[in-house]
Order: structure tokens, then C-alpha cells, then sequence
């Protein structure tokens, strides 16, 4: 074997180790999926080892919420319960990209949306009671 011949060898040897070594130590990257409680998948989310840390739902709820009637045609209803026992209310309807649509804070276990005004079409009502949040989508049909 050549010199030349031995030197690539060792090259190629040290590709091997140095590839092998890198991905031991580089941390995988993958979509994580975030789902409202109807199991509605509403948001995708690229995570690497650059993504911060983050908890979307830092206190769990204690009661349930439920949106009705969905798909709706005029009005929803929001019925929370237990909802004494958070300190801040608040409820949100967005659009899909992501502008506010209406907002109400410091709620009742039951508040009323009026969607008279959208269009037919997907909206999401952002529930949050003291730092936890949760979203729902919700439909708007004729």
C-alpha cells in the first residue's frame, strides 16, 4: 500500500469518527403538535436545540369548558366551570391568521359571542383562567 493509499485510509477514517461523534452529540430535531381539548391539532411547532423551553398550559383547569353549539350559526356559547376559582378571566375569538376578533375579561361561567358580523369560515376562542390557556376551534356556518 502506497503512501498515498494509507493516507486516504486515515481520512476516511477519521470522516467515520467525526460524523459518529456529531450526531452522538447533537440533539434531534423534530415538529411537536400542540391539540385543544376536542383534540383539534392548533399549532405545529419546528423544535431544535435552539428552541426556548415553554409550557403552554402552565396551571391546569380544574373545570370544563364547553362551546356551544358548534358549528354555530349566530351566537356561541362559552360555559365554564368552577370559574369562581381563578382570580383573571378572560376569553378571545380569533381568526385563523391570527387577528383579534373580540375579547371579554373577568367572565361569567357563561358568556355569549356574538358571530353575526364573520364569515362563514374557522375561528379559534382563546379560554384563559389566570396563566393557563387553552384553545377551541370553533365554525361559522349559515
Amino acid at each position: 500500500m502506497s503512501l498515498t493509499q494509507k493516507i486516504l485510509v486515515l481520512i476516511a477514517i477519521l470522516a467515520v469518527v467525526c460524523c459518529a461523534t456529531l450526531q452522538l452529540n447533537s440533539t434531534p430535531s423534530y415538529f411537536a403538535y400542540l391539540y385543544d381539548a376536542a383534540g383539534n391539532r392548533i399549532e405545529r411547532i419546528y423544535v431544535n436545540e435552539h428552541t426556548p423551553k415553554r409550557s403552554v398550559e402552565t396551571i391546569p383547569f380544574t373545570g370544563s369548558v364547553v362551546i356551544s353549539p358548534n358549528p354555530a350559526t349566530d351566537y356561541i356559547k362559552v360555559k365554564i366551570s368552577d370559574i369562581s376559582k381563578y382570580k383573571e378571566s378572560r376569553l378571545a375569538v380569533y381568526d385563523l391568521q391570527g387577528r383579534l376578533l373580540e375579547e371579554k375579561t373577568n367572565v361569567n361561567e357563561e358568556t355569549t359571542f356574538n358571530l353575526t358580523q364573520q364569515n362563514n369560515g374557522a375561528y379559534y376562542i382563546s379560554v384563559t383562567l389566570d396563566e393557563s390557556e387553552r384553545k377551541f376551534k370553533i365554525i361559522r356556518v349559515n
